[in-house]
């Protein structure tokens, strides 16, 4: 969403996900991220996505870490980078959303494609639990690391878009532009798509876990 909207500002150029073997910026192949950033990063107008949890341990789930290459990614970055950190305030739709998009293989939709992924995902409560705190973690990693980030909510930018946008351009001090993210939401309601939603509601009532999941 976030990289899909800059890469329509003028002043930017963007690249998603370099240091993802799996994504279509990471068939490069290049096992070390110095050639990485040699290779996309030429210019101070460009900007790249990394994941926060790459090369942290331990990961949850097997898409979650620990990465085979990029172990020691975030050495190679200077604590003054413009980082922005993007996070969301409810942590078990972030789950269900990468566990949806690893079950089904489709982790985006753009342009006109505004169908919605219609397939369910079972939820593991410990797992569930066990990637809050991890992801937890990783962002403060990040705010360790990067004093000087931004942190947006994905649920501020669905709710006001044109706030967070601003707030955006103002901390990259771009020239104000109105973009838009060309990425479709692929999502439902979380009754929609966790298959066993009420079970997992009354475990977490149960372990009155519910603070757990508050990014």
């Amino acid at each position: 969403m976030v990289v899909t909207a800059l890469s329509h500002h003028p002043q930017v150029r963007m690249y998603g996900e370099v240091f993802n073997p799996s994504s279509q910026n990471g068939t490069h192949r290049f096992p070390d991220p110095r050639q990485v950033m040699e290779a996309f990063w030429t210019s101070p107008n460009i900007g790249i996505a990394a994941h926060a949890y790459i090369g942290r341990k331990p990961g949850v789930l097997r898409f979650m870490g620990p990465q085979k290459w990029y172990n020691d990614l975030w050495e190679h970055f200077p604590a003054k980078l413009r980082v922005i950190s993007l996070r969301r305030r409810d942590l078990l739709a972030r789950f269900v959303s990468h566990a949806k998009a690893k079950q089904t293989n489709i982790w985006n939709r753009y342009g006109e494609d505004i169908r919605k992924v219609t397939q369910s995902v079972s939820i593991d409560i410990d797992q569930l639990l066990k990637d809050a705190d991890f992801v937890r973690g990783c962002w403060q990693a990040i705010d360790k690391q990067f004093p000087e980030r931004l942190v947006v909510y994905y649920e501020d930018m669905c709710e006001q878009w044109e706030v967070e946008q601003r707030r955006i351009q103002e901390y990259l001090k771009l020239k104000p532009a109105d973009i838009v993210p060309s990425s479709n939401k692929v999502g439902r309601s979380l009754q929609e798509d966790v298959s066993n939603y009420e079970q997992v509601v009354n475990a977490l009532n149960k372990k009155k876990a519910w603070k757990r999941l508050k990014g």
